[in-house]
C-alpha cells in the first residue's frame, strides 16, 4: 500500500473539485486513504490543516458526531455533552476536541466542525430537532458539498437521503424509535431524559442511487490516497433523491436478508414482516435478553 504525502492529497482534493468557499459535509474513513504520519495526534492535525487551506476562510467543514446511547429498558449513567466521544471515527473526534470547533446539542445525533457557516448549522440543532434537520440549512449555504473521502462504496451514502426519508416521514416508522435513550442537559441546565424517536435506519442499500448521481453529472469521483473518493453536489443529491424515493421508496432495500431494518419493519411492510419474525424471533430474543438483561 502507498502512503501518499500531504502534498499529494491537497493535490488529489484539489484536482476532485474541492474550492475555496466549499461548504464540505464529510463522511470519511481516513485508513482507506493511507495517509500516516508519526503519531495518530499528528494525522489527524494534519488532515485538519489540509482542509482547513482547502475551504479557507469563506468555507465550513461538517463532519457526523453520533453518538451511542442505552437501551430504554436498561438505563446506564450516559450523559451527552459537547466533548461526548462519537463513533464516527478519528477525525469527528479530533474535531470534538479541537479549539477552533463547534458542536450541536442534539444529544444524540450531533453535528461537528469549523468555519464561516458552522455556527449557522449548529445552533438550531437540539433535543427538540430531528435527527437529520440540520442539513435543510446545510442546503441552503453556498457551495454545498459532501465529500465523501475514502468511502465511495456500498456501506457510505450523503446525508440528504436520510433527510429526504425525513421530510417522507420515514424516519418517524423505523422499529428501533422510542428505545434508544440518553441523558443530556437543557438549555436551563435541568438533566432530562432523551429519547430518540426518529431513525434513518439501515443505508446499505442506498449505493444503488448512485447510478442517478452518474447520470445528472452530480457527482465526481476520483482516487485519493489508496481509496476512491467523491464530490457530491448538496442540492442536485437532495432533488434526484427525493424524485427517486417518491417513484420507488423501496429502491434502497439493502441485499442482508437478514436485516430488520428492510425486511422486518412493520412500520413500512405491514403483514408481510410476520414472516421475517417467524423466522428471526428465537435469535432476537436470545440477543437481547444477552445484550441488555445480562450483567
Amino acid at each position: 500500500m502507498n502512503r501518499p504525502s500531504k502534498e499529494e492529497i491537497l493535490i488529489s482534493l484539489y484536482d476532485l473539485g474541492i474550492r475555496e468557499g466549499d461548504n464540505l459535509f464529510i463522511i470519511a474513513d481516513l485508513m482507506k486513504i493511507g495517509y500516516i504520519n508519526e503519531s495518530r495526534e499528528a494525522t489527524v492535525k494534519d488532515w485538519i490543516f489540509i482542509l482547513k487551506d482547502l475551504v479557507g476562510k469563506e468555507g465550513s467543514i461538517i463532519l457526523p458526531a453520533y453518538n451511542s446511547g442505552f437501551f430504554r429498558f436498561k438505563k446506564k449513567e450516559i450523559i451527552f455533552n459537547n466533548k461526548t466521544k462519537s463513533y464516527c471515527g478519528s477525525l469527528t473526534n479530533a474535531l470534538i476536541n479541537h479549539e477552533d470547533s463547534f458542536r450541536s446539542s442534539h444529544p444524540m445525533m450531533s453535528i461537528v466542525g469549523f468555519g464561516k457557516n458552522i455556527e449557522l448549522l449548529i445552533k438550531k440543532h437540539n433535543y427538540e430537532s430531528l435527527s437529520y434537520e440540520y442539513i435543510k440549512d446545510f442546503l441552503e449555504l453556498k457551495n454545498s458539498k459532501f465529500l465523501m473521502l475514502g468511502t465511495y462504496n456500498k456501506t457510505h451514502f450523503p446525508q440528504t437521503f436520510h433527510y429526504v426519508q425525513e421530510k417522507l416521514g420515514i424516519t418517524k416508522k423505523n422499529i428501533l424509535k422510542g428505545f434508544l435513550q440518553i441523558y443530556y442537559y437543557d438549555h436551563k441546565n435541568n438533566l432530562k431524559l432523551f429519547t430518540r424517536k426518529d431513525f434513518g435506519g439501515c443505508s446499505r442499500g442506498a449505493y444503488k442511487l448512485y447510478d442517478y448521481f452518474k447520470n445528472d453529472n452530480t457527482i465526481k469521483v476520483n482516487k485519493i490516497g489508496n481509496s476512491q473518493s467523491a464530490i457530491i453536489d448538496a442540492n442536485q443529491s437532495y432533488s434526484i433523491i427525493s424524485k427517486v424515493l417518491l417513484e420507488n421508496p423501496k429502491i434502497y432495500k439493502c441485499d442482508n436478508k437478514d436485516c430488520i431494518d428492510c425486511f422486518g419493519n412493520p412500520y413500512t411492510l405491514g403483514i408481510k414482516s410476520v414472516f421475517y419474525f417467524l423466522k428471526y424471533l428465537p435469535r432476537l430474543l436470545k440477543k437481547t435478553y444477552e445484550n441488555y438483561y445480562i450483567s
